[in-house]
Parts: C-alpha cells; sequence; structure tokens
C-alpha cells in the first residue's frame, strides 16, 4: 500500500507501508487524528507525565498516543516537517511503535510513549 501525501508547499511525497491489516489500522487512525483537538492530546500526556499519582485508563492512553503518534510519523514525511525532526527522533519512535510493552511494564512503556510524543511535538510545533 502507498500513501500520497500533497503538501501545500512541496512536490507530492510517496510513503509505501505493508500490506498487514493492523498496518493499514494503524495508518488510518493516524490520518484520522489529524482533525482532533490538540487539547485531548496535551490531557493525555498530562495524565500520564503530570503531577498526580498516575493514569487511571493506562490502556486507554496507550491506545490514544500510540494513535497520537501514528499520526505524527505520517506527519514527519511532509518534507517541511521533515526538516525540523532529527532522524534520530523519527527512528527511535518507529522502534517504540513497532514493539509491545514487556508484561508487567505497562506503565513504563506508557511514559515512554507519552515522552516520545511530546518530543515530535516539540519538533513540530502546532503543524500535526
Amino acid at each position: 500500500m502507498s500513501l500520497l501525501l500533497t503538501p501545500s508547499n512541496s512536490s507530492v511525497v510517496e510513503r509505501s507501508f505493508s500490506p498487514e491489516p493492523d498496518t493499514a489500522r494503524r495508518l488510518l487512525a493516524g490520518l484520522r487524528l489529524a482533525h482532533a483537538a490538540e487539547t485531548t492530546v496535551y490531557d493525555d500526556l498530562e495524565e500520564v507525565l503530570g503531577w498526580h499519582s498516575g493514569p487511571d485508563d493506562c490502556q486507554g492512553l496507550t491506545d490514544r498516543l500510540g494513535d497520537m503518534l501514528d499520526h505524527l510519523l505520517v506527519r514527519l514525511q511532509v518534507p517541511n516537517l521533515a526538516a525540523r525532526c532529527s532522524a534520530d527522533a523519527v527512528h527511535r519512535a518507529q522502534n517504540l511503535r513497532a514493539e509491545s510493552p514487556p508484561p508487567g511494564a505497562e506503565i513504563g512503556h506508557l511514559r515512554l510513549l507519552a515522552m516520545t510524543v511530546l518530543g515530535l511535538l516539540d519538533h513540530v510545533g502546532d503543524d500535526l
């Protein structure tokens, strides 16, 4: 499967993806977030990384932040956004998204996921 992105200020960018159902689901979920409210993402980040005791809905937060990470990874294929983010940060995000958390380490994985999303948001700013 290929995805064609047409940014307003550059040529068409083509990105190939595996035709596996899980990959397609993650890609579509990431694209749907193009219209998501930023405040929801920052609320989720606050719930995971804030000063309180910890998240109540670990699985829901993991799913939402994972979808946001998928969205950011798709958006970072656009050349003007890719130039703002280091290849190392994108590579780490792709590796994190590809791995499953080890049993009993769901909270640690969720925090790492939140830190990765926050790091990418710092690079792309409001250009989600």
